[in-house]
């Protein structure tokens, strides 16, 4: 890979660690030649998708669907975008009935945390159900309701809203 560098960062850096991008400066970020962002931004594609289709049940479920098995283009993971339903696919009733075990079930198979032993027994509101996943595990609930209404949650481990809040 290019041996550029750019604010203390080499490209083989950036390879290694995309995320690395988000502490750069804007000049610096913004000026890197446009192979060498396709190749890092590849790079990193290919290993969030090795990670995630075995461990993200509709990543996986997806992929399967979609007939991709691995990722040679970028263009390769534009079929394998959630839909922006698919965060809201859960049942109304969860939340209507204080079903919170089972919304917690839904949202563990949109995240490659295991949510599966978040004790949610003592959640009465949405509000305690969002802090109890917050305290048992490293994944930060954000939310939306958008135009339909429908509450979206949208599983974010620590470090990705973190880096989120960096970016921005």
């Amino acid at each position: 890979m290019d041996t550029l560098e750019r604010g203390g960062v080499t490209a083989d850096d950036l390879s290694a660690q995309p995320e690395k991008l988000v502490f750069m400066s804007n000049t610096d970020r913004f000026t890197l030649p446009a192979e060498v962002g396709h190749e890092i931004q590849l790079k990193a594609l290919r290993r969030r998708f090795a990670e995630g289709k075995e461990a993200i049940p509709v990543l996986g479920k997806l992929a399967k669907e979609q007939g991709i098995s691995q990722i040679n283009r970028l263009e390769d993971a534009a079929p394998l975008l959630l839909r922006n339903s698919a965060y809201k696919s859960y049942p109304l009733s969860f939340i209507d009935k204080g079903q919170y075990a089972n919304l917690t079930k839904w949202l563990n198979n949109l995240t490659s945390h295991d949510l599966s032993k978040v004790d949610v027994s003592d959640c009465k509101s949405l509000d305690n159900w969002v802090d109890a996943i917050a305290a048992q595990t490293p994944i930060r609930i954000t939310h939306s309701s958008g135009t339909s209404g429908r509450l979206s949650f949208l599983p974010r481990s620590e470090a990705g809203v973190r880096l989120t809040v960096e970016n921005y």
